[in-house]
This record gives C-alpha cells, sequence and structure tokens, in this order.
C-alpha cells in the first residue's frame, strides 16, 4: 500500500477475511487491526494469534499491519515518543536505543529513540480508507489489538484518531510516562469522542520489562501505571469507583486469569483489566486470551452498545472450549420463566432461538477450520481454501506458497 507520508513508502500488511464476505448481498463485517510486538512480523503475529480462525462465528474480518524494519533494534512502531528523552533512564540496557533512519531523517531522534519514525497514524489511516473502499466493512465496529510495542502504539492511535475505534485491546503493553492522556492531551481535547471507545488491558503479573505497575522496567524505560490508565478511561466514561472483581462466570483456567472492572459507566462501555501468570511476551495458554479479547471487543459499536454489552462466558474460555458466550438480561430471564411454565415444548423453542441464533456469539473451534473457506481478496477476487490469507504488498494477493 503506498503512503505518502515525508516520503512515498509501501506499506505492507497481512488480511484474513470471513467467509461471510461472499455472500450475496455480503454481511458488513467488523474489522480488527492487530498490531505486533517489537522485532515480530504481522504473518508470525497471525499465526499466534489466530483471530481471524476465532473470529470467522462474528464474521471477523482482520487486517495484520507490518511495522517498518529502517534501524537495528527491529521492525516496530512509531507511538509519538521519538525525541522525547524523558521517558527512559540514563541507565537503558546496550542495544536497546537506536536512532532508525527516518528519525535522523525527520531530525527526531534522542536518547531514548528505539523504534522507527515512519507515520503509523498516517499508515493506519490510510488502510482503513482503502479497506473500507474495498470490502464490506461496518465502519462503526472497527477495533485494535496489539502486543508490546503494538500495544503502546495503540494507545497512540486512539488517541491520535478519536472516533473512530469501538473498542481496543492490549497485551503486555502500556504507555509510556507522559502519554497516558496522549501526546498533547487529547484525552481532554476530545473526551466526548474517546467516550465511544471500550478498553481491556491484559498483563503478565511477573513482566518486567513492561511493569503492570508501571515506573521504570528492567530496560530502563519509564511506563505509566496500569491503575492510571483504567483511572483515566473510567473518568471519561463516567464510571463509578474504584473498580472491583469483572462480572464474568468461567473459570480462570491454568494461566489464573484475574480481571477487574470499574462498574456502572454512563456510556454502557466497559473498562476491564486482567492478570495472568507469565512474564514479558507470554499470553495465557492455549487460546484463552485471544478468546476473552474477542468476547470484550466484539460487545460493542461506536453507535451504541450491541446486544451482547453484557455477554458472559457460560463456559471456560480454555484450549478446549467452543468459547460460546452467552448473554440473558433481566427481561430475558423473565421470559424464560415465562416459557418454563408454559410448557418445555414451546419454551424450549423459543428459548433455543433466542440463545443460539439471536444472543450467541460462537467461535471457532480448530476441529472446525476445515468447515470454513476464507475469502482472499485485495482489489481483485480470489478463494483460497487455506485459511483465505492475503498479503497486501503494493495491492497484489500473496498466498501461502508465495504465489501471485
Amino acid at each position: 500500500l503506498p503512503v505518502d507520508d515525508f516520503e512515498t513508502v509501501e506499506r505492507r500488511f497481512w488480511l484474513v477475511a470471513p467467509a461471510s464476505l461472499r455472500r450475496q448481498p455480503p454481511v458488513p463485517a467488523p474489522l480488527l487491526l492487530a498490531f505486533h510486538g517489537q522485532g515480530s512480523d504481522a504473518w508470525d503475529f497471525s499465526a499466534k494469534m489466530r483471530f481471524g480462525e476465532l473470529g470467522e462465528g462474528a464474521g471477523l474480518f482482520v487486517a495484520y499491519p507490518q511495522g517498518m524494519r529502517d534501524g537495528p533494534v527491529g521492525a516496530g512502531w512509531n507511538d509519538g515518543t521519538a525525541g522525547d528523552g524523558t521517558t527512559c533512564t540514563g541507565e537503558v540496557e546496550p542495544g536497546q536505543t537506536a536512532c532508525y533512519q527516518s528519525c535522523d531523517r525527520l531530525g527526531a531522534c534522542g536518547r531514548c529513540n528505539w523504534a522507527t519514525c515512519y507515520d503509523d497514524r498516517l499508515f493506519s489511516e490510510s488502510l482503513l480508507r482503502a479497506l473500507f473502499d474495498e470490502f464490506c466493512i461496518d465502519t462503526s465496529r472497527v477495533y485494535l489489538v496489539g502486543e508490546s510495542n503494538g500495544g503502546t502504539l495503540i494507545h497512540h492511535l486512539v488517541h491520535e484518531m478519536p472516533g473512530t475505534f469501538a473498542a481496543f485491546a492490549t497485551f503486555y503493553a502500556l504507555p509510556l510516562l507522559g502519554y497516558a492522556a496522549g501526546a498533547r492531551g487529547q484525552a481532554l481535547r476530545h473526551s466526548a469522542a474517546l467516550r465511544s471507545t471500550a478498553l481491556l488491558q491484559l498483563s503478565a503479573r511477573e513482566d518486567t520489562i513492561i511493569p503492570v505497575s508501571g515506573g521504570v522496567s528492567s530496560q530502563g524505560w519509564i511506563y505509566e501505571p496500569r491503575a492510571k490508565v483504567q483511572a483515566l478511561w473510567a473518568g471519561l466514561h463516567g464510571c463509578a469507583s474504584p473498580s472491583g472483581p469483572a462480572r464474568l462466570n468461567w473459570s480462570a483456567g491454568p494461566s489464573s486469569i484475574v480481571c477487574d472492572e470499574y462498574p456502572r459507566c454512563e456510556t454502557g462501555r466497559r473498562i476491564m483489566s486482567c492478570t495472568y501468570e507469565g512474564n514479558h511476551g507470554d499470553r495465557p495458554s492455549g487460546d484463552e486470551g485471544q478468546k476473552l479479547t474477542l468476547w470484550f471487543l466484539l460487545q460493542f459499536s461506536r453507535e451504541g452498545v450491541s446486544s451482547q454489552a453484557r455477554v458472559a462466558p457460560l463456559r471456560p474460555l480454555n484450549a478446549d472450549s467452543r468459547g460460546v458466550l452467552v448473554v440473558l438480561d433481566a427481561w430475558s430471564f423473565a421470559a424464560l420463566v415465562v416459557f418454563v411454565v408454559l410448557g418445555a415444548s414451546l419454551g424450549g423453542a423459543v428459548l433455543h432461538a433466542i440463545v443460539t441464533q439471536e444472543w450467541s456469539l460462537p467461535l471457532v473451534h480448530d476441529d472446525d477450520l476445515d468447515k470454513y473457506e476464507h475469502l482472499g481478496h485485495t482489489f481483485g477476487s480470489v478463494a483460497k481454501p487455506f485459511g483465505g490469507a492475503v498479503w497486501g504488498h503494493a495491492w497484489h494477493v500473496r498466498d501461502y506458497t508465495g504465489d501471485l
């Protein structure tokens, strides 16, 4: 994808499109932008996270952008902190900082630099426009997820593009010191627009590279505390305080996932954080973290909270679970009682229709992947049976074997 940055640069990405886009008429798909961590790449991140496969039942379209690798610390993202010498101590580990070529050309080098200076906000905007133009995307249901440096980036993107995203989720990531509210205080300037965005943060308890408590990391960077970030977003949404255990009926699993959230948010959105056993780079065992993330994100639309706003998993989110998510509010419960009283036959039939068709969110299990044939499509229509992912480069189509 050509992007008119300070110079025209080809940006790359990996797509996984749902089979539902082949329906006539096509069903508008929710869109997830998933950003890899420092030193990783889009292909590896897609293979590890499997958001496309797990979200197939919800018709989820996933784009995995690729970070720029124009410096020695690896491919990464411009989170808006280049040139700021206050985000690290004088004891940063050797080899962890560098002035990338793009930063040098822009005169944005600094002692705490460690990533590219290509404009990843501009890249994200360009990619969204291209996807909106070419595919049937539900523009009110655009989500972000990122790990580590990718998670730091999406904090930046939400502030730089207020009103664009319905929800975002981070894995072991926090804003650097002074950037919790954005580089220019965007959380205050654009508070009305940001009230349409929900937040989930997942963190490993033993992480010292980006510690949950913030402060100076083991590598020498200084991060905002997660509690401060959560409180900021809770304030934006008019949530009650303090936070408490999340209302989830599910097993913590082998990773001992524990979640807290702020109650009674005026906007109907949710501000939630979860911790689990592990270090930086670890995710909850199996697909637990990814399923939890999709459950959270897909509740929300920028235009309002969906009918699944109070969805709670009714079975453990573990590697063997299908991850079916169901909500029953007060009216639904009353209706259930009436159905039971009126008779098992009529009540059972109606309840089955409600639970399985209207208010359930099935996530694809590994054993079901062979039932689906994803659509691979980038300015032209190409159907591939093996997952349907396509590598977008200058708007050509590249499949798993590298054939064009």
